[in-house]
């Protein structure tokens, strides 16, 4: 997820930049890392940090892919950007981390200027995914609404993607083998899932505060639909050309080469094979959890006592 905060009143942005410097010098005390390598300038940005959340072990000037961190982003001489910029990478949050990513945000506005600026803060970016155990090779995917799709396969001809992507960009659906991706990227992680759907919104213009309440962006996921290919095969529903003509371009472009009528008899052919990977009301009944330890960032939501007295302690033990 990537937030933004406009600020323009100059007091302000000047308290939020000392407060930045201060909380790397913090973390530079508190850890071997060189104050260099904890706070930089990156990408046209001038000051940029890397902000672990409740990790022991963490590289401040690595990726971090998997460990769930804040990418900080300050650029207050640029025309083109947001003063601030605030990416929460890594997954899946606890509701203690979400609460460590609202205390260094505390930190770095103040709390006066967290609440003050909390209804701007806006979501610009976020990928939401839905994990599953049967393996990409042995699924066939349609999406009923794209425009737009691609599929990408492996040295051995074996699909490691597939790709959909409206006209307008603003939105894509990307469909992957996970622990392909993890391979090529040279992690030494091992997920769970072998597969992995992904939502990704892109140029949104949303307040944080909507986009924890209003949940629609979900329903995106309706417009795809998954099958087993192995059943498929085995039950001859599409004819051996047929097939190979499918796994060497995907579903979609294919049905594209068919009239609607045609396209009507295939899928008709291939329903009763419909294999639930993305399931509606799991996905609802997941993120809502997940927006339910996000809520913890709102500024006037009442916590536990003990709860907060617990994350501020370690907080202040770990970073202040």
């Amino acid at each position: 997820m990537r937030l933004t905060l406009d600020v323009r009143d100059e007091e302000h942005q000047e308290l939020i930049r000392l407060n930045i410097e201060d909380l790397a010098c913090r973390i530079a005390n508190k850890t071997t890392a060189e104050l260099t390598q904890i706070l930089y300038p990156k990408a046209g940005y001038e000051r940029f940090i890397r902000l672990p959340l409740f990790e022991e072990e963490f590289n401040h000037s690595g990726s971090n892919i998997e460990t769930p961190h804040l990418v900080v982003k300050c650029s207050p001489s640029s025309s083109s950007r947001r003063f601030l910029t605030i990416e929460l990478k890594g997954h899946k949050y606890s509701k203690s981390q979400w609460y460590c990513a609202r205390l260094f945000l505390e930190h770095i506005l103040t709390p006066e200027l967290y609440l003050y600026y909390w209804d701007q803060l806006t979501v610009t970016n976020v990928h939401i995914a839905l994990g599953s155990d049967i393996p990409l090779s042995k699924l066939l995917f349609d999406k009923l609404l794209s425009r737009k799709a691609g599929i990408y396969f492996n040295s051995d001809g074996d699909i490691e993607l597939i790709y959909f992507q409206p006209k307008n960009r603003m939105q894509e659906l990307a469909v992957y083998d996970r622990k392909a991706k993890e391979k090529n990227f040279g992690f030494k992680f091992q997920p769970d899932e072998s597969t992995r759907a992904e939502l990704r919104l892109g140029k949104l213009k949303t307040p944080l505060n909507k986009f924890i309440s209003d949940h629609d962006y979900l329903n995106k996921f309706n417009s795809i639909k998954s099958y087993s290919l192995s059943k498929i095969k085995r039950n001859g529903c599409l004819g051996r050309y047929e097939l190979m003509a499918i796994q060497a371009m995907g579903l979609t472009p294919f049905l594209r080469k068919h009239d609607k009528y045609e396209r009507a008899k295939i899928r008709q052919a291939i329903k009763p094979y419909l294999v639930p990977v993305i399931k509606m009301n799991a996905i609802k009944s997941e993120w809502l959890k997940q927006v339910g330890s996000i809520s913890t960032m709102v500024p006037l939501k009442k916590l536990s006592v003990r709860h907060t007295s617990k994350y501020k302690e370690r907080f202040n033990h770990m970073y202040m």
